[in-house]
């Protein structure tokens, strides 16, 4: 045996009783056999005095439910994919979910249609008065005049055009009345009011 090893056992070996029991003492040596002062221990400092251990890397995770833990929310934490397996089941009746509302689109209970005279007077020619229930009314124009439509007082600055083609039309989905004036002359347009 050499001096290195014995030393080496010497140092190992060395033990005392503490109440009874043998309590073992491990020193670190050098590469020599001496002893080394290991002033790491506790500390978290990783130097040559530190003792290591080998942790294996291809142990891989049981097969089965197994968890790690417990997932939490965190910001910043990324757990993956997840999929939605179920949701509670959806209210009877005629509940909205946050803004969307469907529901089943009949057309409107009532229909109106008429023709009125359009000319150059000041504030407009009342084509349709306002109505609560409407939900669209389409203005039709007989004639090659232009007219300017608007929900009020109108006039050819301040009107939505309908152009000087006949058949051209324009459709308002609003309750307001609408007017309509020329820049001269007069033209006949027509309507379609859908109302419940």
């Amino acid at each position: 045996m050499s001096e290195r090893t014995q030393l080496i056992n010497q140092k190992i070996s060395a033990s005392e009783f503490v109440g009874g029991k043998a309590a073992l003492h491990t020193q670190s040596l050098d590469s020599a056999g001496d002893a080394v002062a290991d002033t790491s221990m506790g500390t978290g400092v990783d130097d040559s005095g530190t003792q290591r251990m080998t942790l294996a890397t291809n142990i891989a995770l049981p097969a089965g439910t197994n968890a790690i833990g417990k997932l939490s929310a965190n910001t910043g934490v990324d757990i993956g994919d997840v999929d939605v397996l179920s949701l509670p089941a959806t209210p009877a009746g005629t509940n909205n979910i946050g803004d969307v509302d469907v529901l089943t689109q009949v057309g409107a209970a009532n229909i109106a249609m008429g023709q009125v005279s359009v000319d150059a007077t000041s504030t407009g020619i009342q084509i349709v008065a306002a109505r609560a229930t409407r939900r669209t009314v389409t203005i039709v124009n007989h004639g090659t005049t232009q007219v300017f439509l608007k929900g009020g007082s109108v006039a050819t600055t301040t009107g939505v055009l309908l152009v000087g083609t006949v058949g051209a039309s324009a459709t308002f989905e609003s309750v307001s009345l609408i007017k309509g004036v020329t820049a001269s002359g007069s033209v006949t347009v027509s309507y379609v009011e859908e109302y419940d």
